[in-house]
């Protein structure tokens, strides 16, 4: 924590927003001070996004005001960069095919004045420096599709200094989920560079699901809840629960599902599995049993499920099901055996954004709704409301496009779909991901039930935290292959943390 802070660098008063007369925000008030990380936090749908984009100039208010560095804005808020305002959002909005030089210098015209050329050695000097004032170095010409996660981010990062730069000498950085993807250790990088920017000055807002990280980098939490401020915290002496009961309007009697002792027949066996950064991987999975499967970035733990699907190239090993070898099938196969394989990144690879509810649900099942010549749409549709109310999604609305549901119901979707499958195996890769507190459980509880039914369930993730508390079974990968094998009882955060860096 920094103890640098300055006054009021931006102040929301009465900040409201109507959606078709439903309040989506309402009487909010909100500081934020310079050289403070304010944390914001709240379920899914609690107003955060919609709080950013009207700081953003991308809503116009419908009630209230704001006020930077003293004073009060034109609202909608436009041209926020002049304001001193930017976002940097969970994607990053880096240019993949080019150099960090280019992505550095993409938003600020390379530091050419009108119709001038660019000063390439100034250019690159610049972008040297931006780098160094948050410990990076990295070749400025290499291609950011190569970079490790915690770099690009700092390219990022750097990159919107940059741009705030000149603007106005108040500003204020807005981090959207920046460490969603990452491992532990790239996230501690990452929230190493976002106090660095409010040690320089800068007022910081960080978004974040992941409450440890919050209460762990933040000078201050603010708590969002159904559109509303509904309490704020000094971090000194903050409890988890507190946050939790404050986001949810209730207390959450437990946040994981106990481990069980339900472990039956084997049902899936990986056998020396290799491609790209996996080089040796073997597990046995049973039926009844949570494993979860872990380790640093360039371990290879993330790879293991895509190996299996065929996503990426296995170079050797083999997974067996029933006796046969199912490495590399394609995921319709897969799922025919009985195997799914839930993908990581919801949005693109997960959910079909512009269909409907409905839609995304019946997609793996779709025979079962088709009586020639046409699809039975109310047998479908009374079959994707029965799921929703099964795995709790709100609002129980088939017909509602996928993309106005909240990131929580959307993978409470994701994992209904899957699961109405009846699969005897599911490798989970990050289920969590990027879903409040409550979500979370509901999600969590699901896998867990999937498992007390006779499931057979791997998740990869590098939430240790969460694997710690509800996974029967911890695997900790490094180097490319099986570190450590640790028993619920024997898999404390410390242990998985030491096993992943080449301990014990």
């Amino acid at each position: 924590m920094t103890s640098e802070v300055g006054g009021d660098l931006l102040s929301l008063r009465g900040v409201g927003k109507n959606f078709g007369g439903i309040w989506v925000l309402r009487d909010v008030d909100l500081e934020v001070r310079k050289g403070e990380i304010l944390g914001l936090v709240g379920e899914n749908g609690s107003g955060k996004s919609t709080l950013v984009k009207i700081l953003t100039g991308y809503h116009t208010p419908d009630s209230g005001s704001i006020h930077m560095g003293g004073e009060e804005l034109d609202l909608p808020v436009r041209q926020p960069q002049e304001l001193g305002i930017s976002v940097i959002h969970q994607d990053l909005g880096l240019v993949e095919s080019m150099t960090v030089a280019e992505n550095l210098g993409i938003s600020s015209s390379y530091g050419a004045r009108v119709l001038g050329p660019v000063r390439t050695r100034e250019e690159e000097k610049l972008c040297r420096s931006l780098l160094a004032a948050f410990g990076v170095d990295v070749d400025i010409h290499q291609q950011v599709s190569t970079l490790e996660p915690a770099v690009r981010s700092a390219v990022a990062i750097a990159r919107s200094i940059r741009v705030l730069r000149g603007s106005s000498e108040h500003n204020l950085l807005i981090l959207d989920e920046p460490t969603a993807y990452l491992g532990h250790e790239d996230s501690l990088r990452v929230r190493r560079l976002m106090r660095s920017a409010a040690d320089n000055g800068a007022g910081v807002i960080f978004i974040s699901h992941h409450l440890d990280e919050v209460t762990e980098s933040c000078d201050t939490i603010a708590v969002l809840r159904d559109g509303r401020l509904i309490d704020t915290f000094g971090v000194e002496g903050v409890v988890r629960d507190d946050v939790i009961t404050a986001m949810l309007g209730r207390s959450l009697e437990r946040f994981y599902p106990e481990p069980r002792d339900n472990q039956r027949e084997r049902l899936l066996s990986f056998k020396g599995v290799a491609g790209g950064q996996t080089k040796n991987f073997t597990l046995d999975l049973h039926a009844g049993e949570v494993v979860g499967v872990t380790g640093i970035v360039g371990s290879g733990f993330q790879e293991v499920p895509y190996l299996l699907a065929g996503i990426l190239e296995s170079t050797a090993g083999s997974v067996e099901l029933d006796g046969k070898d199912i490495l590399g099938l394609d995921p319709k196969e897969l799922l025919r055996r009985g195997v799914a394989v839930v993908p990581g990144n919801r949005q693109r690879d997960g959910v079909w954004l512009e269909g409907t509810a409905q839609e995304n649900l019946s997609l793996l099942r779709l025979k079962k709704f088709f009586r020639w010549p046409t699809l039975r749409i109310r047998d479908e549709a009374a079959d994707a409301k029965a799921l929703m109310e099964q795995f709790g999604v709100r609002p129980l609305d088939p017909s509602r496009r996928m993309d106005s549901f909240s990131g929580g119901n959307q993978q409470k979707m994701v994992m209904a779909k899957w699961l109405s499958t009846g699969p005897r195996v599911m490798l989970l890769d990050e289920p969590t991901q990027g879903v409040d507190a409550g979500a979370r459980r509901d999600i969590l509880d699901i896998v867990a039930a999937a498992a007390d039914a006779g499931s057979a369930v791997a998740i990869f993730s590098a939430d240790v935290e969460q694997l710690s508390e509800m996974c029967d079974r911890v695997v900790v990968m490094a180097g490319g292959g099986v570190a450590a094998v640790l028993p619920s009882t024997e898999a404390t955060q410390p242990r998985i943390l030491s096993a992943a860096h080449g301990g014990v």
